[in-house]
């Protein structure tokens, strides 16, 4: 049983970091109708791209601190909705509202402060739920999900934008993050346990309940 829940965190880990990466992505593919849209300079466009990236550098440590306090489980069950709920407002901003660019430079920057949890999450999951021997390939799946979602995002985005318009990028992200959040279920607070070989406690029923609902879904 523990090896399975653990090869179904780490899938569920690498869906993740995929969407993630094809997060980061799809703003500067659909840019150029974004700004059109919102009648925007190549300048004004690139204070939306850098809002993402300020807001989550910004957060990445306090992350690490939340996601000490709270378990990895139930933080990054926070940041999928988070994240869902700013893609679709990416997409809501009217371009003939007072200050749009402003308001959009807002959602952006804080969609960025959410998605700071994500490998602060995934990292705690690992050192909870894999031995030392066995993290390295842990690591090279999470990896292997930013690959994937940065060698997918291009023509996944332009295909998307192409035939039902920017916006719909946003909101089908969102829809992507909100099936992730529903693989996790309900679960405990905490995932940790001492030298990385066997959860314990309520490590075990989180992670556990995650696993059990996504093999569900």
């Amino acid at each position: 049983m523990t090896n399975k829940v653990r090869y179904l965190l780490i899938m569920l880990i690498f869906v993740v970091s995929a969407v993630v990466y094809i997060d980061r992505s799809n703003i500067s593919i659909a840019g150029t109708y974004l700004a059109a849209d919102y009648h925007i300079t190549k300048p004004q466009l690139g204070w939306v791209f850098s809002a993402f990236l300020l807001g989550y550098a910004a957060f990445q440590i306090p992350a690490g601190w939340v996601v000490g306090k709270l378990g990895p489980r139930k933080t990054l069950t926070y940041g999928l909705i988070w994240w869902s709920v700013l893609s679709v407002a990416t997409a809501l901003v009217p371009p003939t509202m007072t200050n749009a660019l402003w308001v959009l430079i807002a959602v952006r920057f804080v969609l960025g402060l959410g998605e700071s949890v994500a490998y602060p999450s995934s990292n705690q999951f690992i050192a909870a739920w894999f031995p030392t021997h066995e993290r390295g390939k842990a690591n090279g799946w999470v990896f292997g999900g930013v690959g994937f979602g940065s060698g997918t995002a291009p023509p996944l985005v332009a295909f998307i934008v192409y035939n039902y318009g920017w916006h719909a990028v946003f909101l089908v992200q969102s829809g992507a993050r909100y099936s992730c959040r529903t693989s996790q279920g309900h679960g405990g607070r905490k995932s940790a346990h001492p030298g990385g070989h066997a959860p314990q406690d309520r490590g075990r029923h989180a992670a556990g309940a995650m696993a059990e609902d996504l093999h569900q879904h």
